[in-house]
């Protein structure tokens, strides 16, 4: 049985029926409206709409399949949850644009470079270990903001979380 795969178009939901992207599940220039539950969801071409949010409990994969080079750029006006899961990259550079804000407790594991033009938020009581190999972590027109006792940790190493 082939992998669920959405290609192209919007997915809407709400937070009381959130859409839930199981493990495998492939999204191709697709727009996330309303909440989206990330169970090891794998995109490309990813755009967060005004107020739209995905939570990861498990894992968002940006950039799939055997595309060497593949740079993506995450785009929109939404937010990234982290809870206790990771953003992580395949193949690809991945960029968070200007819109976006990735917040909550979890991981950033990224190895082909990762560029930070939005905002990575670590609220009071959250905890961000964002850790990158192989390439540079750019933050020149992002945010890193750890309010109250939240922390965001950052480590440049070899396939290891801080």
């Amino acid at each position: 049985m082939p992998d669920p795969r959405i290609n192209g178009g919007t997915v809407r939901s709400s937070a009381a029926f959130p859409f839930i992207a199981l493990n495998g599940a492939k999204f191709q220039d697709v727009t996330v409206e309303g909440s989206l539950v990330s169970r090891g969801l794998l995109a490309r071409g990813l755009s967060i709409a005004t107020n739209g949010r995905i939570l990861v409990p498990q894992q968002l994969s940006i950039g799939h399949g055997n595309i060497p080079n593949d740079d993506q750029t995450v785009t929109g006006q939404g937010a990234i949850e982290l809870q206790g899961g990771t953003l992580t990259q395949y193949n690809a550079a991945v960029t968070l644009d200007s819109g976006l804000t990735v917040t909550g407790s979890g991981a950033i594991s990224l190895g082909n470079g990762f560029t930070n033009r939005g905002t990575i938020l670590a609220e009071p009581g959250g905890s961000i270990a964002m850790t990158w190999f192989n390439t540079a972590f750019s933050n020149a027109t992002g945010h890193l903001i750890a309010r109250g006792n939240g922390v965001i940790a950052l480590c440049k190493g070899v396939h290891h979380r801080c």
